[in-house]
């Protein structure tokens, strides 16, 4: 039950996996291994589990998250120090080369940057960022900056009556709406989808009221949005499935059917065909990425590990 556990604990972290339209890529994915501690890199493989490639060094805090860039040819990441305020996004070259730090979290002014998407263009990150005001309060949301490391500046509020964040945003392939995750803290509230204007204004809940759900995804086409689901069951402290909903928010299919307790499907991304979906499968036995229809059937294993994890693949198009 080993595998389990690690991969509950890994999926408490958000991130955002954009998806443009193209002919399938490589993966890129957060790798955990002993040999490191479990502290987590970035590496890249294959769809079918072959041309496995390490990118970066292990860094402490929060997983590295990340995301193909449009043109399939960088990768957006998260790096941590482990020290307060540490975590940035960073940009690096599909092989791993040229990292390059994109966003500054000096402690008075925030308390980290994470979960980086690329806008359809290419020419914006969107990310969280718990940003703090004059008085150091916390003023969560979510942030626009150039690739550059120029122009920050904030697109969402989240609410600040209780412990609240934007997370998890990610354009539609139009690049006219973000969806994201609000994530309510030491609540017993159910995470929800939201949408946003990328242009910011009011914010509408996608999910149902008692439906706890994160991990959003566009399809290529812009017609259904898969996210993981985590119903509430009595007597199971976790549950998590595949689910796709449209983007106005009818629709609500489940695609994968793990026992609740047993087995757990969850950080799902969409192919950059829209043919297939990516996905983490979690059970007693086996824990690593898996890929099936958009039907949720079809079912194939990209990776073969024992006691080493691949968590949260973000699927990347062929260079443009």
């Amino acid at each position: 039950m080993v595998v389990v556990v690690f991969a509950l604990a890994v999926s408490a972290s958000g991130s955002a996996r954009a998806t443009t339209p193209g002919a399938n890529g490589p993966l890129a994915f957060e790798l955990f291994s002993p040999v490191t501690d479990f502290t987590g890199q970035v590496a890249r493989i294959s769809p079918h589990g072959t041309n496995r490639r390490v990118l970066t060094v292990p860094a402490p805090g929060e997983p590295p998250q990340p995301e193909w860039s449009p043109d399939g040819r960088r990768i957006a990441f998260v790096r941590c120090t482990g020290e307060e305020s540490s975590c940035n996004i960073w940009v690096m070259r599909r092989n791993g080369t040229h990292q390059r730090q994109v966003t500054h979290c000096a402690p008075q002014w925030c308390f980290g940057n994470l979960s980086p998407a690329w806008s359809p263009d290419g020419r914006w990150i969107l990310f969280e960022r718990d940003q703090r005001n004059g008085s150091g309060e916390n003023r969560p949301g979510l942030f626009l900056i150039r690739p550059d490391g120029t122009l920050m500046h904030r697109l969402t509020r989240a609410p600040i009556d209780r412990d609240t964040s934007h997370t998890e945003g990610q354009y539609s392939p139009d690049g006219r709406w973000i969806v994201f995750t609000q994530v309510i803290h030491e609540s017993e509230l159910p995470n929800h989808l939201f949408i946003v204007s990328s242009t910011g204004g009011s914010v509408q809940r996608l999910t149902p009221p008692g439906l706890d759900s994160d991990s959003p995804d566009w399809s290529p086409d812009g017609q259904w949005i898969v996210f993981t689901g985590h119903p509430r069951i009595p007597g199971v402290d976790f549950t998590a499935n595949v689910y796709v909903i449209h983007p106005d928010g009818t629709g609500l299919r489940r695609l994968t059917h793990s026992k609740a307790g047993e087995g757990f499907d969850f950080f799902p991304g969409w192919s950059p065909n829209g043919a297939r979906i990516v996905f983490n499968h979690a059970d007693a036995q086996v824990d690593d990425l898996f890929t099936m229809n958009r039907r949720g059937t079809a079912i194939r294993r990209v990776t073969h590990t024992d006691n080493v994890f691949e968590i949260r693949a973000d699927w990347g198009a062929v260079i443009r």
